[in-house]
């Protein structure tokens, strides 16, 4: 219970913050590991990928470092979270539907390796989201550190 009031506490500061959806969900979501970790709370958190046919290859590249088979991670159509597996998926928005044509669970153990991978090569982003503004704040307001680097995105 305790789990989920953190949860939804995070939605709704991320929430927030504008185009959180549009660009940011990655951001989000690792967010929301580095809080619940730091409070002692993931128990059954998981990172879960979402893809459509046209980011296939993103969606490829994914589980190739999921399996271990490459050393590099790629963004995702949207990146999620779930606490059951994939049966419910979030975000700071709320519930996301189930139409992604791909779903990637990140093991618990590879999330940190996955964002670290992800956040410092150069990836495609929606420049909706503006990065350089909203990490800061996010860091701001949830007491934690992203490592992102802003240079290279």
């Amino acid at each position: 219970m305790l789990q989920l009031l953190c949860f939804k506490r995070l939605q709704k500061i991320l929430g927030k913050i504008p185009n959180i959806n549009a660009g940011g969900c990655g951001v989000s979501a690792y967010a929301m590991y580095l809080y619940l970790k730091k409070h002692g709370r993931l128990n059954d958190f998981q990172v879960i990928l979402l893809d459509e046919y046209f980011t296939k290859d993103e969606h490829k590249q994914n589980l190739a470092f999921v399996e271990g088979k490459s050393s590099k991670s790629n963004g995702a159509a949207h990146i999620a979270v779930t606490f059951d597996g994939g049966k419910t998926i979030q975000d700071a928005k709320g519930v996301v539907d189930d139409t992604f044509e791909y779903t990637l669970l990140v093991p618990s153990h590879k999330t940190e390796a996955y964002f670290n991978a992800l956040f410092t090569t150069k990836v495609r982003w929606n420049s909706a989201f503006n990065m350089h503004e909203s990490i800061p704040v996010i860091e701001k307001k949830l007491g934690i550190k992203l490592g992102i680097n802003l240079d290279i995105i």
